[in-house]
């Protein structure tokens, strides 16, 4: 005859293995430090670029502190949940791109080395609605700007080439829109 406390004593021993396997996953994922929600923002930055009179070429560097970590801060996020930062758009304002027959973007950083940001090869046009004026969109590098944009400080580099020097100054305003991928806690 069997004993009935057999297989109550069994099942008992498979209900406790399960509790403690349930027990240590619930213990292991309350000690990850968890990524919740993945979205995206943008960081820009303007520049008024400067074309002095009697000039066939400029050439000039433009500094940044980007205060990442108060944007990080800002969007509830922090470096190390940084998926990627990719460069949006490169655009300035049609009159001033129009002074232009080569222009050029270089980003760099004290730790990271000059690369093309933008260029003039291909251009699309586009009217801006906020500021009523026609705004040209350079063609953006597809390189990743995750170790630039991190870093505290940037340098843009502006090179461009004119058809004829100008008679009166002018300035090309300049918009630079960074695109950031990340999770926030």
């Amino acid at each position: 005859m069997r004993d009935i406390t057999d297989g109550f004593t069994l099942n008992y021993n498979k209900m406790k293995k399960v509790l403690f396997v349930f027990a240590l996953l619930a213990l292991l994922s309350g000690s990850c430090n968890k990524k919740y929600k993945y979205y995206g923002f943008d960081i820009t930055k303007d520049i008024s670029v400067s074309v002095p009179v009697d000039v066939f070429e400029i050439d000039s560097v433009y500094t940044f502190d980007l205060f990442i970590d108060n944007v990080f801060v800002t969007h509830d996020t922090k470096s190390e949940l940084v998926e990627q930062i990719t460069i949006e758009d490169v655009s300035l304002n049609a009159v001033g791109y129009n002074h232009f027959s080569e222009l050029e973007f270089y980003i760099s950083t004290d730790t990271q080395q000059e690369v093309l940001l933008a260029s003039n090869d291909t251009v699309d046009y586009y009217f801006n609605d906020v500021t009523q004026t026609t705004m040209v969109k350079l063609n953006q590098t597809d390189a990743l700007m995750d170790s630039y944009v991190k870093e505290s400080k940037i340098y843009i580099r502006v090179s461009g080439e004119l058809p004829s020097a100008l008679n009166i100054p002018s300035s090309a305003y300049v918009n630079i829109r960074f695109r950031v991928l990340t999770y926030i806690n």
